[in-house]
């Protein structure tokens, strides 16, 4: 009997070592994840820099309206900015929002990396859309065509119209989350991925009040080994982008105030007296330079200097007619005998850097005249708002966003900081030129310690100002009554030095009905895409459910065993 008890346990304990080694082959025979991902910042999360992810760039198209309609399929400058809103986020805390009001666009954003020459990759990214003229939570009018879709530049040019850039197939994702891909193959050691839309269709009316996209998830993998030794092959030819523009959805912005994407600056001269010596040309003559913009608002502001290694190419509609990279000095680089028409002027940063102003611009030049084109810049990862010298104020926000400049600062000594609420009507974050102030709102003005002003908002353009600050940082707040939402952050962190003077908008609008409906309906979907996707099981390692039911099967055993060792005893 002896010999027979110890054989019951030996067995059943090989029967736990045979289970469990059973459900760790199972596990390690998950598909593991192909590929290395070349792209920073995939997921499009914070910071955000004029309301574009950090380590992405935007582009976008300008094309005139030629009818009072909307027939004309006409692009107008979209917005960037930040997404943190439920089902407006595929993964992560935050997505890429990119979209407009009534007026049609095209554009996206991009990346350049380094890769290997000869090998294929495939670039990937989840997109949704919304567009129509009813507030949330109306459905999206899926009449309309987003025209989104996956680009790869195989020669890393970072220019959108590049010849070569080779387009995948376009959709326009109403509502829900969709996959868009590209394969090319690496002509050099760089590539440029794009995202992008586009709402401008000729002949068809797209002019909604929310034409509202986002953007998350990207991907750029191998998909294919890199070659022996076989030389790289040539780019492959480039499909014709498919001109059917897509709708965006309406972005649930929670982003501290501040600006759009900002513009190069595009100064028209009729001389050449703020450019190098000209050569003896008939033809017009492009400027192009590269500013620090230390304080990111996308301005040339007094006490500023410029930045080098920047590389400026300026193209036709049918190709490059000439690249050139900045010295870090005020004089720009120009390009000259250029016939009358339309210009395509891009900037390429190194990745020490990052633009703080569009990273291409349409310019049109004639005969005898000269176009200077600035282009900010600022070293990826030092503080937004850095010190400005000399007696200029710091601005939040350029001009054309609505907010108003704020001059020297009241007092002596000391720094000021001005802060006003505004009637964000369409709940996009940017006081439009239609919309107006908000009063009742309070404002608080706090260092490290305590509160060191508080005011109330009277619904005016004037701002409520604090001077007499000491340098340091600064956290502004504001605080809505129960029937107001807030359609920017609740907070925002600032950086004052002496002299100096900020101005720090908050929009908020009157409480929607069904608010919140979205935000928790998409948490609730973000939840569940998480409990399905089991996520460890990617790295060959056993999801907590798995785990769980690991220990479930080892305890029965071992009670098993104990019971049968007592029965037989007995």
């Amino acid at each position: 009997m002896k010999t027979r008890h110890l054989t019951i346990p030996f067995l059943l304990l090989l029967l736990s070592v045979f289970l469990i080694g059973g459900m760790q082959n199972q596990a390690a025979a998950a598909p593991a994840r192909q590929g290395t991902n070349l792209l920073s910042n995939s997921g499009f999360e914070q910071p955000y820099v004029n309301g574009v992810a950090e380590n992405w760039s935007p582009w976008h198209i300008e094309t005139e309206k030629t009818s009072e309609g909307c027939e004309s399929g006409y692009h107008y400058r979209p917005k960037w900015n930040m997404e943190t809103g439920g089902s407006n986020v595929a993964d992560g805390v935050a997505s890429q929002y990119i979209g407009n009001n009534w007026d049609t666009w095209s554009g996206g954003v991009f990346q350049t990396v380094d890769v290997t020459p000869g090998v294929t990759y495939r670039f990937t990214f989840s997109a949704k859309g919304r567009t129509t003229s009813e507030p949330s939570p109306a459905p999206s009018d899926t009449s309309i065509n987003m025209n989104i879709r996956a680009g790869i530049d195989p020669n890393g040019s970072g220019l959108w119209n590049d010849g070569d850039v080779v387009w995948g197939t376009s959709g326009s994702p109403h509502d829900a989350w969709q996959q868009f891909s590209v394969e090319a193959t690496a002509a050099g050691d760089k590539m440029t991925v794009f995202t992008s839309a586009n709402l401008g269709v000729p002949n068809v009316n797209q002019c909604l009040q929310f034409l509202d996209t986002w953007f998350d998830s990207a991907e750029l993998v191998a998909a294919s080994p890199p070659p022996s030794n076989t030389p790289p092959p040539a780019p492959p030819a480039a499909p014709a982008p498919v001109d059917t523009p897509t709708p965006l959805p309406s972005p649930t912005v929670v982003a501290a105030a501040t600006t759009e994407p900002a513009q190069p600056t595009v100064e028209p001269t009729a001389d050449q007296e703020s450019s190098p010596e000209q050569e003896a040309t008939s033809g017009g003559t492009i400027c192009v330079n590269a500013f620090h913009d230390v304080n990111a608002n996308g301005v040339h502001d007094a006490g500023e200097g410029y930045m080098a290694d920047v590389t400026f190419t300026v193209a036709n509609q049918t190709t490059i007619v000439g690249s050139a990279i900045s010295e870090g000095s005020e004089s720009p680089k120009c390009f000259y005998n250029l016939e009358t028409g339309s210009y395509q002027v891009a900037q390429q940063v190194p990745a020490q850097l990052q633009m703080t102003s569009d990273a291409n611009t349409a310019v049109g030049t004639t005969a005898e005249t000269t176009v200077n084109v600035g282009f900010g810049s600022r070293v990826r990862g030092a503080p937004v708002t850095d010190v400005l010298p000399d007696d200029s104020a710091a601005i939040a926000e350029p001009e054309e966003s609505g907010t108003e400049e704020v001059g020297a600062a009241p007092s002596e000594s000391g720094g000021t900081i001005c802060v006003n609420a505004f009637h964000d009507e369409n709940a996009n974050g940017i006081i439009d030129p239609s919309e107006g102030y908000m009063a009742g709102v309070t404002l608080f003005v706090a260092d490290e310690e305590v509160v060191v002003g508080q005011a109330v908002s009277e619904g005016s353009d004037a701002p409520q100002c604090f001077g007499g600050l000491e340098s340091g940082s600064y956290e502004v707040s504001q605080q809505v009554s129960d029937r107001l939402e807030m359609t920017t952050a609740e907070n925002a962190m600032v950086a004052l030095s002496d002299g100096k003077s900020l101005q720090v908008e908050f929009g908020s609008r009157l409480q929607q009905e069904d608010t919140g409906s979205p935000s928790e309906e998409g948490s609730n979907e973000s939840e569940g895409a998480n409990a399905q996707s089991g996520e460890g099981a990617e790295d060959g390692g056993l999801a907590p459910m798995g785990l769980i039911g690991l220990a479930v099967i080892v305890a029965g055993v071992i009670l098993l065993g104990v019971l049968i060792f007592f029965l037989l005893r007995r």
